[in-house]
């Protein structure tokens, strides 16, 4: 399973890449140009899972980017949540928790569907 998430705002992008066994980091400058959306959507076009974060609106654009041009990668965006700029440790304190809670809530409805079967 590969999992990735975007932080992001007007001045840049960091993109995370987590595995079993480790997490990845890589930074992508902004640019005036919506190229800069293609470029970050190329980068994670390979993720099963995608968790979009940012404090602005830009994570909200670069949502509505990728539904339109990347209808593939879209699909596989479990979240479009709002968080304040952090440190790569607290961005990646935030993204364990959210993927925590994701499996909790897929656990508890999975028993609630084998149970009224």
């Amino acid at each position: 399973m590969s999992v990735s998430v975007v932080w992001l705002d007007v001045k840049g992008a960091k993109l995370f890449y987590i595995s079993e066994d480790r997490m990845e980091r890589e930074s992508i400058g902004s640019t005036e140009s919506n190229a800069w959306y293609d470029i970050i959507a190329e980068k994670l076009k390979l993720s099963t899972m995608l968790l979009i974060l940012g404090p602005g609106n830009t994570k909200d654009v670069f949502f509505t980017w990728i539904r339109d041009r990347y209808p593939a990668l879209a699909k596989k965006v479990v979240g479009c949540e709002t968080s304040e700029q952090g440190t790569d440790q607290q961005i990646a304190v935030q993204v364990m928790k959210y993927f925590r809670t994701l499996k909790v809530g897929k656990s508890e409805r999975n028993q609630r569907q084998n149970s009224s079967s």
